[in-house]
Formats: structure tokens, C-alpha cells, sequence
């Protein structure tokens, strides 16, 4: 990715909406949903809300993501 696309992603988590909304993906809902809780490693995870879900279900979720606008707005 470059620098230009870094910053107008960083620039779009800064604002106050959840860029995603506070769901899971679907898919990932869809893919999961009958398997035992595990690991997971939510990578690009922006605000998080797939390794929350995931969390939530169980799992042991670690995320990553290059945008630190991203993670301020869901750390609690």
C-alpha cells in the first residue's frame, strides 16, 4: 500500500462512524459459526470488530492493523 492510500485510510478511521460498522462480516459469521473456538489472527483488521466477534465467541483472536486511528476508536 502506498503512503498516499496509508494516510486516506488513516485519515477515515479518525473519523467518529466505525468506518465497518460494529458487526462481524458476515462471511466470516458464516465460515465459523460451526467450528470449535480456536486461534484466530485477524490481520488488516482495522477497528476490530471480526477479532471482537471473535472474541466474544470464544476464540483467542490476535489482530493487526497498520492504521493506529483504528485501533483508538474501539480500544476499551
Amino acid at each position: 500500500m502506498s503512503t498516499q492510500d496509508e494516510q486516506a485510510w488513516d485519515k477515515r478511521y479518525q473519523g467518529g462512524e466505525l468506518v465497518w460498522g460494529a458487526g462481524p462480516n458476515r462471511f466470516l459469521v458464516e465460515q465459523v459459526s460451526n467450528l470449535k473456538p480456536g486461534t484466530a489472527l485477524d490481520v488488516a483488521c482495522g477497528e476490530g470488530r471480526n477479532a471482537i466477534w471473535l472474541a466474544e465467541q470464544g476464540w483467542r483472536v490476535a489482530g493487526s492493523t497498520s492504521h493506529p486511528s483504528a485501533w483508538r476508536k474501539r480500544a476499551y
